[in-house]
């Protein structure tokens, strides 16, 4: 399936960082590995996060990768399975689950995945 860059390019654009409604700011992680991304988490957050992921890992079919992309842990679909890649950024792999972690507007740390699913 091919998309229509012009029409979908406000769709792929992440911001570095977020602002929740009590002006505080989540960054973006810098993180270029999975460990380091963990890492840099406080323990509590950590432990959230790793069973999110173990969780993920342990369903997903093996062909699927797992690297930091944009900021967040991601499952991936390699371009060895779909050439195409991310239809943003056809140089990325296609992106299938993310986790991390965002400030909601009560001011709590929350642990957030999304998926995506390409229409056969």
């Amino acid at each position: 399936m091919k998309h229509d860059r012009d029409s979908t390019a406000r769709y792929c654009q992440l911001p570095a960082e977020h602002s929740s409604e009590d002006g505080e700011t989540a960054k973006q992680s810098k993180a270029t590995t999975v460990e380091q991304y963990l890492k840099e988490l406080p323990e509590d957050r950590r432990a959230a996060i790793s069973a999110i992921r173990k969780m993920i890992l342990q369903n997903l079919d093996t062909d699927f990768e797992e690297e930091v992309q944009y900021g967040m842990i991601g499952s991936y679909v390699p371009h060895r399975i779909f050439p195409d890649g991310y239809h943003c950024d056809p140089k990325q792999p296609l992106p299938f689950v993310s986790v991390a972690l965002q400030k909601t507007e009560a001011n709590k740390p929350t642990a957030v995945h999304m998926g995506m699913a390409v229409p056969s």
